[in-house]
């Protein structure tokens, strides 16, 4: 009995060391060369990445719709719950590297029908018998050859995917609500100018218009400043639409009913635009890339299937273990006899 022991802990120390190892390709980062410098001379010290989208666009109105945008659009809402998931099958995928312990007690009765085996005499049964229990089982697979290593690490890196898919979800968001909000400040400025200028070819057509009234000049001057005159006019309608289109758009990505009133702070001409942007090297703008970092991790992930399939076609090895108290009389079960186990590598 006692060799039979030592050989069980022999073997599970044995499969216990193995679990260091891992079947399967690991994950090589393919070499990339990129130039270590840009062309023109730009400040690489940091990264407008690194920073806050505020320190860029400096208007207050701006900032509350990005917010905002951030906080109603229903595409982050779904990229976050698909986040929440990818998380749950890490913990899946990395629970199967701990044993599962289970506990449970029972009491059952049973009594033989002498009708069953006749010609026995009825001394030879047993009559009404009860057992009681209380169980602990415990079972756990020995990831020697790395399926489950493998599995959690392709986990990991689906979960780092779906995290970078939502920092672009959220860049993609600032920089169309940035853009729509900056075309709309376009728009208005135009339409300052074309008021501005409506109001001086209305003074100049006036003016020749009196000055051919009086005889001054002739009909043709006339008529040419009434034609720009119309002119301007008819430039009016169409950035009053563009207008409401793109109040429109805005209200949309806001999550908002079109048609709604859109606040506007400062004017273009009262922002303070960096004349140089930092952008950082580049080898680092291509790492910050959340598409490129999805696809490395995706591509990681891959590579991890691949080590998994290779250890399907290996044999698997779990330690199951019962162990407890068993007795057919309830008052002796917490006697040091009661007590039963049986284990086995498998």
């Amino acid at each position: 009995m006692r060799h039979l022991q030592i050989i069980i802990v022999c073997c599970v120390l044995v499969l216990v060391a193995l679990e260091g190892c891992k079947v399967g390709p690991d994950y090589q980062r393919p070499d990339i060369v990129t130039p270590d410098g840009w062309r023109e001379r730009v400040r690489t010290d940091t990264s407008l990445g690194q920073e806050p989208y505020w320190r860029v666009y400096d208007d207050a109105v701006l900032h509350g719709y990005i917010k905002r945008s951030l906080d109603s659009n229903l595409d982050l809402l779904a990229v976050m719950a698909r986040i929440e998931a990818a998380r749950a099958q890490v913990t899946i995928a990395n629970s199967g590297l701990f044993p599962t312990l289970g506990v449970n007690g029972d009491v059952s009765g049973f009594a033989n029908s002498e009708n069953r085996y006749p010609g026995v005499s009825g001394d030879a049964f047993l009559g009404p018998t009860g057992v009681f229990g209380l169980m602990a089982t415990l079972s756990w697979e020995l990831d020697v050859f790395g399926r489950i290593r493998r599995g959690t690490e392709a986990q990991r890196a689906q979960l780092r995917a779906t995290e970078e898919a939502y920092r672009a979800s959220r860049v993609s968001i600032v920089s169309a609500v940035s853009e729509t909000y900056i075309t709309l400040r376009q728009l208005d400025m135009l339409k300052e100018i074309i008021d501005s200028n409506l109001a001086s070819r209305r003074e100049y057509e006036r003016l020749a218009k009196t000055l051919f009234e009086g005889g001054k000049t002739s009909e043709l001057d006339w008529r040419q400043a009434e034609g720009e005159l119309r002119r301007v006019e008819a430039e009016l309608p169409v950035v009053k639409i563009s207008i409401a289109q793109t109040e429109n758009a805005l209200n949309v990505l806001l999550g908002r009913q079109p048609g709604l009133a859109v606040e506007r702070g400062k004017s273009l001409s009262q922002q303070n635009v960096p004349t140089a942007l930092p952008s950082g090297l580049p080898s680092q703008l291509i790492e910050r890339r959340p598409d490129v970092v999805a696809a490395e991790q995706r591509l990681i992930a891959a590579n991890a299937l691949v080590g998994r399939a290779i250890a399907e076609q290996f044999p698997r090895f779990a330690i199951n273990a019962t162990g407890g108290l068993q007795s057919l009389d309830g008052s002796t079960v917490f006697d040091a006899n009661s007590l039963m186990w049986n284990a086995a590598v498998m």
